[in-house]
């Protein structure tokens, strides 16, 4: 008789206990992409790893348009990524790179936050990491929740639901798709 024993998967990281902690701990999920861009300029934006198998949640923009999609993981590895699923009415993407150890963060619900709670976001603003460099964060409180209604140039933004207030700048290029982060180190909004 032999009995096979599944070996169990390893704990989750402890949560930050000091805001040096939080900052490097979510940093360490974000990575950095590239792809379609306009005329010889490439695109760049954020994406938020999510799974140990290489999922990445991020913006679904025009970067994504791109024959070619690269993402550089936190610890500096390029690799190419693939689209694999979009959510037009959230506007956000899932891709996907192969490897099987990246540290993650699942996402988690953003009910809990209430106004003027703590928040961290991380992101490649203004393509400042290329590599293993950390990517930018920013600290800020959590303002509310309102109805999104947008437009780019004539067209009306097919997003459906509410967005998350923040009184920290986002609108920067590269900003989009990085993550919104509670002070527990999870995972609550995508910018």
């Amino acid at each position: 008789l032999s009995l096979t024993v599944a070996a169990a998967p390893p704990p989750p990281p402890a949560p930050p206990t000091s805001i040096d902690e939080l900052v490097a701990f979510c940093q360490q999920r974000i990575v950095k992409l590239y792809g379609a861009g306009i005329g010889f300029s490439e695109g760049y934006g954020s994406g938020v790893l999510v799974s140990a198998d290489g999922q990445i949640v991020t913006a679904d923009t025009t970067l994504l348009e791109g024959r070619e999609i690269r993402a550089v993981l936190p610890d500096g590895r390029r690799l190419p990524a693939q689209v694999v699923k979009r959510d037009h009415r959230r506007q956000l993407a899932l891709l996907q790179v192969d490897v099987t150890d990246a540290p993650h963060v699942p996402p988690a619900s953003s009910d809990n936050l209430a106004p003027g709670d703590p928040v961290l976001a991380v992101s490649n603003v203004f393509k400042i990491a290329e590599g293993a460099e950390p990517p930018t964060a920013a600290i800020g409180a959590f303002a509310g929740r309102t109805a999104f209604d947008a437009r780019r140039r004539q067209t009306a933004l097919a997003y459906d639901g509410d967005v998350l207030l923040t009184d920290v700048v986002t609108s920067t290029p590269g900003a989009a798709g990085g993550g919104l982060f509670d002070l527990q180190g999870r995972l609550v909004g995508v910018i």
